[in-house]
């Protein structure tokens, strides 16, 4: 059997190729887009729908990526590092949050000190406290979000018909 993987998709583009005939030899395995604490609510319903269909979500940018010093430098995600006795970094606490969401992170770093503290998100967790204050930055206004919808056609410009 193979296996396919989408990036940037969201939810009426996931269900057109799920529907698809072929899609019972080739289904969706995974789908790679920016998530973080501060995404849009349709990134995160786009997540409910792969997990729902067991789809990996694989979250690039899961530090809320080019704005990633202000996502660590926010004072949700600077106060549940403070007081963490597990997760001591803020990259830490967003990490976690991710995987205990249940996705895939795929954070970047060519230094081994980082790569050292990314593994050990691991051993902690989050309580169930510290989630929800990390939920409520969903749909933060001030940070940039990559929205492919409109360049994958919801949105654009149609072409004009000729005369």
């Amino acid at each position: 059997m193979r296996n396919i993987g989408v990036s940037n998709f969201d939810v009426p583009q996931l269900e057109e190729i799920a529907n698809l005939p072929e899609s019972a030899d080739a289904p969706i395995a995974s789908n790679q887009f920016m998530l973080s604490p501060f995404s849009p609510p349709f990134a995160f319903e786009t997540a409910a729908w792969c997990l729902e269909h067991g789809v990996a979500v694989v979250a690039h940018s899961p530090l809320a990526g080019i704005q990633h010093a202000k996502a660590l430098a926010h004072e949700t995600i600077a106060g549940v590092a403070a007081k963490h006795a597990s997760l001591h970094s803020p990259t830490q606490v967003m990490l976690r949050w991710a995987i205990q969401k249940g996705f895939c992170v795929i954070p970047g770093t060519g230094n081994p000190a980082h790569m050292i503290s990314n593994l050990e998100v691991y051993g902690a967790e989050l309580s169930a406290d510290d989630m929800a204050q990390l939920d409520g930055l969903k749909d933060h206004k001030s940070f940039f979000y990559m929205d492919m919808r409109e360049a994958k056609g919801k949105g654009a410009a149609q072409p004009k018909e000729e005369p």
